[in-house]
């Protein structure tokens, strides 16, 4: 677990240090990928079909908000449906159009939840964004799965259904018309998929704010064993086109990434969990501390942020690094008997300040601040 935080630590601070030259490149690719895979189940339009127009619209909202990578791939599905027939673009135009007032109106914040769903959908790993939304966002954020989800199976009917019907010699609007929306209200899969992906959304969302132990983890558990129970069931019960052994492993993949949002996000010590009582003259205050978990790389201390007390794992080294730092000391000061004056000033100075009552402190602050 320490090799694991010590790559957090390392990771979040190259990422502090240079995220203004890391931010636009994950947009890039993550644009890029988006983009290429609506070329890759659509491709109709020969222009957008181009990967030099990819690169460059990629590099479009490299700097521009994260939104501007749903508009633009809203844009490009439109316009593959309205090369393959326009009364399928114009279908598709209204219903991205609903779509898209829906979603900036509710969960405008949800763009990397947009893109990414029909993304997680195409590698059999549908479970992984409801189980990142439920980790780090609100219960509303349901709606935003389903979008994606829903932005998925449509890319496919018009793939699977609509497509041979155009290749046909003789065309009939309404039938083509039809058959675009018969194949979405129809597809099982979709229903099955947006069910269970807005469930893991809200029970995941709701049990992490739970005041007890390894809340995130029982959200994780609980999420995978809801979204697995509903595929599993929609595939026997509604005869939707699931793999069971797919859903199994999808999940598995979607619990891995959990865990590691959870490593990044919420790592925390239960097992120095504190309970602190106040008061003022109108309340009472109860109150759960739970420390997080952070490495000092450099010294290899696990270090507890909320308490400030570190618990050394390498004894063997940190001894050597205090001598160095002794042998420093006297060289700077000219004589071992400065350097040990500086030393004991040092732990004086961390000795006074262990001893503060800071439970008292804040008491008397909340008092004067009534």
């Amino acid at each position: 677990m320490t090799v694991l935080l010590e790559i957090k630590e390392k990771i979040m601070q190259i990422f502090g240090r240079y995220s203004s030259y890391i931010l636009p490149v994950l947009k890039f690719l993550l644009a890029f990928f988006v983009f290429f895979n609506i070329n890759h189940t659509l491709g109709y339009l020969k222009l957008l079909d181009n990967i030099f127009i990819l690169l460059i619209i990629s590099l479009l909202c490299a700097i521009l908000p994260l939104n501007t990578i749903v508009v633009f791939g809203g844009i490009m599905i439109i316009a593959h449906t309205f090369t393959l027939g326009m009364e399928i673009g114009a279908v598709t135009l209204i219903f991205f159009t609903l779509m898209y007032l829906l979603y900036f109106r509710i969960v405008p914040k949800d763009a990397l939840a947009f893109v990414l769903a029909p993304a997680a959908c195409s590698i059999g790993m549908p479970c992984a964004v409801p189980m990142g939304l439920g980790l780090l966002r609100e219960p509303v954020s349901a709606v935003s799965t389903c979008m994606g989800t829903v932005t998925f199976y449509y890319m496919q009917v018009i793939k699977d259904v609509v497509e041979p019907l155009k290749e046909a010699k003789e065309q009939n609007l309404l039938e083509n018309i039809q058959a675009l929306i018969g194949g979405v209200l129809e597809n099982r899969e979709m229903f099955v998929g947006m069910v269970a992906g807005a469930a893991v959304v809200i029970i995941m969302a709701l049990i992490r704010k739970f005041s007890i132990d390894y809340a995130w983890y029982i959200a994780i558990a609980l999420g995978a064993a809801c979204y697995i129970l509903l595929a599993v069931g929609g595939a026997f019960f509604l005869q939707a086109d699931f793999s069971v052994g797919g859903i199994l492993l999808g999940t598995l993949g979607s619990c891995v990434i959990a865990l590691i949002l959870e490593l990044f996000c919420f790592h925390v010590d239960y097992k120095k969990t504190e309970f602190l009582q106040y008061q003022d003259d109108t309340y009472v205050y109860y109150v759960k501390a739970v420390p997080k978990i952070g490495v000092d790389g450099k010294a290899e201390k696990v270090r507890n942020r909320a308490k400030g007390t570190y618990v050394r794992e390498q004894s063997g080294r940190a001894e050597r690094d205090y001598r160095e730092h002794t042998k420093e000391g006297q060289n700077l000061q000219g004589s071992p008997t400065e350097a040990n004056l500086n030393w004991q000033e040092e732990e004086q100075a961390v000795t006074a300040f262990s001893e503060i009552d800071l439970a008292e402190k804040l008491e008397e602050s909340l008092k004067h601040l009534r």
